[in-house]
């Protein structure tokens, strides 16, 4: 089995994982603004076309997003995603403070959407609570 690549950008991977039935979205390289909400968006429209309903996203090669990013991951597009069919999400993240500043900002403000997400620095340990989903 294993993963297949489903997309590439130039700040971006994204790969379907036919063993935990998931979406892998790697960030390879730092993306704000219009690019970023392209990469982000390629998931957007991934899960609106299959029937998909886990996300592990690797943000662990980027340090930190924009405020104004941030803000619309949290507004508009977790929203779009869960619409959209996400019930799983995994957030892979640097061991960095910037980081866990970052991760604790966007997990205070996503809380209370109905998904369950794990906020982790360990890819081996998001592919293991996803596969238990």
């Amino acid at each position: 089995m294993g993963t297949e690549t489903l997309a590439t950008g130039e700040t971006y991977r994204m790969e379907w994982d036919s063993d935990l039935e998931a979406v892998l979205f790697t960030w390879t390289s730092f993306a704000s603004g219009e690019q970023f909400r392209e990469g982000a968006n390629t998931i957007l429209e991934y899960f609106e076309t299959n029937d998909v309903s886990k996300l592990i996203v690797d943000t662990s090669g980027i340090e930190a997003h924009d405020d104004d990013d941030q803000d619309w991951l949290e507004d508009e597009w977790t929203p779009a995603m869960i619409d959209a069919g996400m019930e799983y999400n995994c957030v892979v993240y640097p061991e960095s403070a910037i980081a866990q500043m970052d991760r604790d900002r966007m997990q205070d403000r996503l809380e209370a959407l109905p998904y369950d997400a794990l906020w982790t620095d360990s890819m081996e340990e998001a592919k293991e609570w996803m596969s238990e989903r």
